[in-house]
């Protein structure tokens, strides 16, 4: 029996060939998204999609993103796609993607990528749209700090960390915790601008509706012992060396903001220091070895240690509260992290002057001395 033809066979166009993603096979995502079913119920040609992939940008353990021209607005985008994996595994995949869409999407601010669109491909795999990022990583800055001369002034690397920091408070304020905040995770553009990236793993406080598709996706087996369990109450999601130990003891379902606040304090560490926490090492134990060596002003090094402490309690509440600690701090200020003594008040209080100060105690200087020369020329003439 011969198969009817189909729609677009009938008005004389070719039928369209089914298309399986890929993420190995550039070529063939590139196929699958550059042939989409026309939904407009009108005798028409297949249409392109909007999104024609270029190159890899780079992969992860929940999806790939692609370099991608935007065909309507001529312009490169960066399109995230769950990678391709056992059906278990890639509904978690997308949950995960869709929820990180969602909290971009809420997230209007200057310091974290915008999105511009989301929905499924072809066949099926939820994907969405970013704005793509040039620059380099926070860590490949800091790095080539090591050999560079003369080094980035701490002024400008401090600079970086606030607008981190009004990022990661911007999110605070609106119930969202990145929960994975490291040098990898901050872009830095050539012409200054900064973006706290990679919200694949964040949290939104007070969503139980997400926190609900969330734990659903992450129930499902992988396989048939409990080992094999994707994720569970149990799971660790962080990086070493960032991860507040709360969060590192596997209660990342009710982390808060202040562990966010404990990854900006290793993050000043490592602004402070030039040196990254190796994985499963102390922050705080770094910025003790390398105050031996780096000069660490007293209140920048209290304030890392409030960030840092093993309480949450004790640190500071969330992004908001570091980051007026942080402006404190730059504009001559006292910080609530650090009791400063009289002569280091003193200190404090006259450094927005000390040029003026300066020039007194030289015009000071130069009065004396003048005054010293003339009453000795007219000791000398009142001798002869």
């Amino acid at each position: 029996m011969t198969r009817p033809p189909d729609r677009a066979e009938a008005v004389g166009y070719p039928r369209v060939p089914s298309v399986v993603l890929d993420d190995a096979a550039l070529a063939r995502v590139r196929d699958a998204l550059a042939l989409v079913p026309n939904e407009t119920g009108l005798d028409e040609p297949v249409q392109h999609a909007r999104y024609r992939p270029l190159d890899v940008l780079g992969e992860g353990g929940m999806g790939t993103v692609y370099r991608c021209m935007d065909d309507v607005l001529g312009r490169e985008v960066a399109l995230k796609v769950v990678r391709a994996a056992t059906p278990a595994r890639e509904a978690v995949f997308a949950a995960r993607l869709q929820a990180e869409s969602r909290i971009l999407a809420r997230l209007e601010h200057a310091g974290i990528v915008p999105i511009h669109d989301a929905g499924r491909l072809p066949d099926g795999r939820a994907f969405y749209v970013m704005q793509r990022l040039r620059g380099r990583t926070l860590h490949e800055v800091l790095e080539a700090q090591i050999t560079a001369h003369p080094p980035l002034p701490l002024t400008r690397r401090l600079d970086l960390l606030e607008r981190i920091t009004e990022a990661v408070a911007f999110a605070h304020e609106q119930g969202v915790v990145h929960r994975d905040l490291k040098p990898d995770n901050v872009m830095v553009g050539e012409f200054g601008e900064v973006h706290v990236t990679d919200w694949g793993v964040a949290r939104v406080l007070f969503d139980a509706e997400q926190e609900s598709a969330l734990r659903e996706a992450e129930s499902v087996h992988t396989g048939d012992t409990p080992s094999e369990r994707l994720t569970s109450a149990g799971t660790v999601l962080g990086t070493p060396g960032f991860m507040a130990p709360e969060q590192a003891a596997g209660l990342a379902h009710t982390v808060g903001p202040p562990a966010d606040v404990y990854a900006l304090g290793a993050l000043l560490v490592t602004v402070l220091t030039g040196r990254v926490p190796l994985p499963g090492g102390d922050p705080f134990a770094l910025l003790v070895s390398a105050s031996t060596s780096v000069e660490v002003p007293p209140p920048l090094r209290a304030i890392a240690e409030r960030c840092l402490h093993t309480d949450p309690a004790q640190r500071y509440p969330h992004g908001g509260s570091l980051l007026e600690e942080l402006r404190r701090y730059r504009s001559g200020d006292p910080v609530a992290a650090y009791r400063e003594g009289v002569f280091e008040r003193l200190l404090r209080v006259l450094r927005p002057w000390r040029t003026a100060l300066v020039l007194l105690v030289a015009y000071l200087a130069m009065r004396m001395i003048v005054a010293w020369l003339g009453s000795g020329r007219f000791a000398a003439e009142g001798g002869a």
